[in-house]
């Protein structure tokens, strides 16, 4: 189950000009596994542009104005979907991205301080929201991580889904088009990214019917994600799941069919 860097993500939104991601990660750069190739080479830093930049120069000045009014962040997932949140937030991609996308080594640095996945699994992360592998990630996409770190955190993660279950159907589909479907595979590659593995999944689709060989249509996706989200935000482990799921099975077991030996 993944853990998210609440002081980390309460910052990005309340001061984006100070949090840095340097301040929280601890680990050295790591490069891919052999199994997912080299790390990409990292763009060089562009620093932010000055005030003579006037757009710049308003973006900045508008960003900290409401940074200072937004003093107290009860909820970080309600405050990403605040205007003053979605400007923070702009703000803070555009000093640490200044291209206005993120390469590969700046992703791990960032997923580094704002989570405790393992790097294998950022990079994993980082393909899911680059399908077309250009190496880079734009703002929307970054937005869209955020907001599914945040309502794990939170315990909204339904919520999430009622909210940006599309945009995460078409990232599985690599298309904008919710009238095909996908497989299995591709359902279950978004657990590495909401912190749930195979286990979990398998046990809260125990109930659905469902075969991993069935292709997936978008209402079954929602459907399918809605069982498994809502779990988290019951507070149910996936050991849990799991082990209610076994001992229902147990319990259901055909006692005709038990040896009459033991």
């Amino acid at each position: 189950m993944v853990k998210v860097n609440e002081e980390f993500l309460i910052e990005m939104l309340r001061r984006p000009v100070e949090a840095q991601a340097g301040s929280y990660a601890g680990k050295p750069k790591t490069p891919r596994s052999v199994a997912t190739g080299p790390l990409r080479s990292p763009r060089a830093m562009v620093p932010l542009r000055t005030s003579t930049d006037s757009k710049s120069s308003k973006i900045l000045h508008k960003a900290k104005a409401s940074a200072a009014a937004e003093m107290t962040i009860q909820n970080p997932f309600d405050t990403l979907h605040t205007q003053t949140g979605i400007d923070n937030l702009k703000l803070w991609f555009q000093m640490n991205a200044p291209t206005g996308k993120m390469d590969e080594n700046q992703f791990i640095k960032v997923l580094r301080a704002l989570s405790d996945f393992r790097d294998y699994e950022i990079i994993e992360i980082f393909d899911i929201f680059d399908p077309l592998d250009e190496g880079m990630i734009v703002f929307d996409d970054f937005f869209l991580l955020l907001a599914m770190l945040a309502a794990r955190l939170t315990g909204q993660s339904t919520q999430f889904l009622y909210r940006h279950g599309k945009q995460m159907f078409q990232l599985c589909s690599s298309s904008e088009d919710t009238s095909q479907k996908i497989t299995y595979e591709q359902f279950s590659r978004l657990g590495v990214v909401i912190g749930v593995n195979e286990m979990h999944i398998s046990a809260a689709l125990k109930g659905v019917n469902f075969s991993v060989f069935d292709l997936i249509s978008y209402d079954d996706f929602m459907l399918f994600w809605f069982a498994i989200l809502d779990d988290l935000d019951r507070g149910i482990s996936p050991a849990d799941t799991f082990y209610s799921a076994a001992d229902k099975d147990f319990r259901d077991f055909d006692k005709d069919k038990a040896c009459t030996l033991c």
